[in-house]
């Protein structure tokens, strides 16, 4: 049986977290955060990391609301799948994201008016969300 080597992704408007993971190890690391300009440029990103990680598969996440329900970001990530499906020529898979940020701790930064906020690093969420998979295979 051959090792697999997959990239897991969270979509967001702003930020892009990439992480990559293998069926050798059953273990997805976080890799990077794209700043997003469009679309077009996070898929030029991840096509090199596509080459350079030689990838097979692509693991998206897709919000949703506890309920299943869509979210606000629901048809904008689906409409992204489509696009890399359509780009890339390889498959991509959606994985449902509900409760992956609830899961990682988020980081405190001070924000440059001064309050502090919480964040959970994207690159950490796309590990999280490619781990859901790497788990189950």
């Amino acid at each position: 049986m051959s090792i697999q080597t997959y990239i897991g992704i969270d979509y967001g408007l702003k930020r892009v977290g990439v992480a990559v993971g293998n069926t050798l190890t059953r273990h997805a690391e976080p890799l990077s955060v794209l700043q997003r300009i469009d679309d077009a440029q996070v898929i030029r990103a991840i096509e090199k990391l596509m080459r350079e990680w030689q990838v097979q598969q692509l693991f998206v996440g897709v919000p949703r609301h506890p309920d299943g329900t869509a979210h606000d970001m629901t048809a904008t990530c689906l409409a992204f799948i489509e696009q890399l499906r359509n780009i890339l020529q390889v498959p991509v898979a959606e994985v449902d994201e509900r409760y992956s940020s609830a899961v990682l701790r988020p980081k405190t930064t001070r924000s440059s008016n001064g309050k502090i906020r919480a964040a959970v690093q994207d690159d950490q969420a796309a590990a999280l969300i490619l781990q859901q998979y790497l788990n189950e295979c």
